[in-house]
């Protein structure tokens, strides 16, 4: 049977070029014409059946049977669509894909087709090489629109774990793929035979061309997701990890209301959409601050701008514990402490408190002040049996991070934005960049009385800090908001009646009003600021050593030790770390510590210091050995007088006679015994040597040398076997 060309379906002839058709206008397509049956050609009956055991068949005029059961107006559209691919593949010739199908539905203008929903039927169809796929069953009613066929429980259940398997979100049609492809060869992923479940009783007598009812794409989806067995969270956790499953999971929901101004304070880190101008480094640079928020009225407290250097090793320089410090040193300046306990909500990440900073400022302002770390995000083995990655746990200042969003929108008219994702940025910031430094450079050229006055297409650092000023009074002070919790406003305007919500600073005044506030000494300030804390633990040598700055130093008490092993907390300057005052935690001062260094050669006073200090650390130890050893002692003293009081009632004594003396080692039975021998060697040495000169000065016969004694003894050897044994 012949093929409809695309000569009879549409308005281009076939040989035409891509470059001829750009060109000439555009004709509308002829109406299509459906083919006719040949005598004895009769459309498919059971429909269902003939659907569940087909092969693919790329073009309907291959497979007019089943196309006859098709509504006209489908059947009209497939014909349109595949003679459309036709065109499209003959213009690939020369074009690329999404040109070809833009000029295809250029051609086709009849049919109103949309680019994005035409492209997917040309991969589809391109991928599948089946027409059928371009049928909209819906339209087609009847038995075309496909039932959902119930299948195996434990088929859904391996199908989900596929779906994890393949670690992409649009990865699910190739993992379905990948289990169409077990069923015909048998084999799983990794090459090895393996039955798909909830079809192992017929594994071994099944036609791998045959796929069974109800595995298609459609239908595995639509059962998978009624059955829950492969979720968004479920997702999330296999793909991701457990940190960006719990957007998909039920979560806390808190409320401001009866919460009092400052009774919980947030602190959270932000990098603003813009770069800065750095006229230190002359770099432009990535603006990072560290915003302090009260979660009773969303009003921002403080914050502290932080540039992101680059380092000569190409690492950055982010926030860390001097932002945090200063920070947390301003809002202590500025704002008394209320009659209730102040809680900070902190990350445990780069911008965050040490243990020790937490309990210092538990300890100068009396216990009125507690840091609270949120939580960390991650499991400890992920569902594939690996631990996880631990992340900061942002819900657990949800609203801080929710008004973060302020500062990317109020400050998007700032010049130098670089778009709200890493990967994105606008196409013009380099240069900007550029320009900055190349006006830094000439800056040296100009005389001192003019440097200054330069301009910069980016903010510089004081520039930037003015309108962080105005955003955040901005926040503070807005009424075209709808948070949790705020009381709404009512005043009359003559004969207008005016509501609006209340702003963040008027709700401030409102819960303040009739507190007694404490202010903070500055003297404690100072303290706070000045001083770094450390928890510390006296050592068994009675020192205590820690960290600082990437080398170890130790303290020694002034003359009042501590028992070892006792904690307590110690303030030092981090500049010059010579003394150590350590404190309970509770308030009371323990003592002041002295920092131990080497002594230099030469250098007597510190060295008997040195030597004073560890004489009279050893006598101490001493001491106390001795009291503890006081039973031992007495036991000692008992046995001695037990034996003194056995010699007596003996009343004998054994005298042994001296050995006589003699060079070597005399004292000990075993030290004659080795004089002994050792005079013995001596003097048969010394014969041997005598008897050597005298050979060598003999000058007559030598058997003039035997004695009769030799020769009698020689002559009577006995050698017989009894002589041996």
């Amino acid at each position: 049977m012949n093929r409809l060309s695309p000569s009879t379906l549409s308005a281009p002839e076939q040989t035409e070029t891509p470059a001829c058709a750009l060109r000439r206008p555009l004709e509308r397509t002829p109406a299509l014409t459906l083919p006719v049956p040949t005598i004895g050609l009769q459309p498919v009956a059971d429909l269902p059946a003939y659907l569940a055991t087909r092969k693919p068949v790329a073009h309907c005029n291959d497979e007019l049977p089943l196309f006859l059961r098709l509504p006209s107006a489908v059947a009209r559209e497939v014909q349109a669509l595949l003679s459309s691919f036709e065109l499209v593949t003959s213009y690939r010739l020369r074009l690329s894909v999404a040109q070809a199908c833009r000029l295809a539905i250029q051609r086709f203008d009849s049919w109103s087709w949309r680019l994005t929903t035409y492209r997917g039927k040309y991969d589809l169809w391109i991928i599948t090489h089946d027409w059928l796929g371009l049928v909209n069953r819906s339209k087609c009613g009847g038995d075309w629109i496909e039932r959902a066929e119930g299948l195996p429980a434990a088929f859904l259940e391996f199908v989900a774990a596929r779906f994890g398997q393949f670690g992409r979100a649009d990865g699910k049609r190739q993992a379905i793929q990948s289990i169409l492809g077990q069923w015909k060869t048998g084999r799983n992923l990794h090459g090895a035979q393996a039955p798909i479940p909830g079809y192992e009783s017929e594994w071994a007598t099944r036609n791998g061309n045959i796929l069974p009812s109800g595995w298609t794409y459609s239908n595995i989806l639509r059962q998978v997701k009624a059955r829950g067995a492969f979720t968004k969270a479920h997702q999330a956790l296999l793909h991701d990890g457990e940190a960006a499953a719990r957007a998909h999971l039920p979560q806390v929901l808190g409320t401001r209301v009866g919460l009092r101004f400052l009774e919980c304070v947030t602190f959270d880190d932000v990098r603003t959409d813009w770069l800065v101008f750095n006229p230190g480094s002359g770099q432009a640079e990535e603006l990072w601050l560290l915003v302090a928020r009260d979660t009773a009225t969303a009003m921002v407290l403080g914050f502290v701008m932080h540039p992101a250097t680059v380092r000569e090793d190409g690492s950055a320089a982010h926030l860390g514990l001097a932002q945090m410090k200063q920070l947390a040193g301003w809002l202590l300046e500025r704002y008394p402490l209320p009659p209730y306990v102040v809680t900070w909500k902190i990350e445990r990440g780069t911008a965050t408190l040490s243990e020790g900073m937490r309990l210092a400022l538990a300890e100068l302002f009396g216990r009125r002040i507690a840091v609270s770390y949120t939580s960390m995000i991650g499991a400890a083995a992920s569902p594939a049996g690996y631990a996880e990655k631990k992340k900061g746990n942002s819900r657990g200042k949800a609203s801080h991070e929710s008004h973060n969003r302020l500062f990317h929108t109020q400050g998007s008219f700032i010049a130098g934005q670089t778009g709200n994702r890493w990967d994105v940025r606008p196409a013009d910031l380099l240069a900007r960049a550029k320009e900055a430094g190349e006006i830094w450079q000439l800056r040296e050229l100009l005389p001192a009385h003019l440097r200054g006055g330069e301009q910069y297409p980016l903010l510089t650092l004081a520039q930037a800090r003015e309108h962080l000023f105005r955003i955040c009074n901005d926040q503070n002070a807005r009424t075209d908001h709808q948070l949790e919790g705020f009381e709404e406003i009512l005043w009359r305007d003559g004969e207008r009646i005016i509501q609006r919500m209340e702003s963040p600073i008027e709700r401030a005044a409102r819960l303040v009003r009739g507190l007694e506030w404490t202010p903070v000494s500055p003297a404690i300030i100072a303290a706070f600021y000045e001083h770094q804390e450390r928890p510390c633990i006296v050592k068994p040598n009675g020192e205590i050593e820690f960290q600082h700055e990437g080398r170890s130093i130790t303290f020694a008490h002034g003359g009042v030790p501590l028992i070892p092993g006792t904690k307590a907390l110690g303030y030092f300057h981090p500049d010059d770390p010579s003394f150590l005052h350590l404190t309970d935690g509770r308030g009371a001062v323990l003592g002041t510590w002295v920092r131990r260094t080497r002594v230099a050669f030469g250098d007597p006073e510190h060295l008997a210091a040195a030597l004073r200090y560890t004489h009279i650390a050893r006598e101490a130890a001493r001491a106390a050995a001795n009291v503890l050893a006081t039973p031992q002692r007495e036991e000692l003293n008992r046995m001695r007088a037990h034996n003194a009081e056995l010699l007596q009632l003996a009343n004998y004594t054994d005298i042994t006679e001296a050995p006589p003396a003699a060079d070597g080692l005399v004292g000990s039975p075993a030290g004659a015994a080795l004089t002994a021998v050792s005079s013995a060697v001596k003097a048969d040495s010394n014969r041997a040597r005598e008897h050597a000169a005298e050979l060598r000065r003999f000058t007559g016969d030598l058997t003039d040398l035997a004695t009769p004694e030799a020769s009698a003894e020689a002559g009577n050897d006995n050698f017989s076997a009894e002589g041996l044994l």
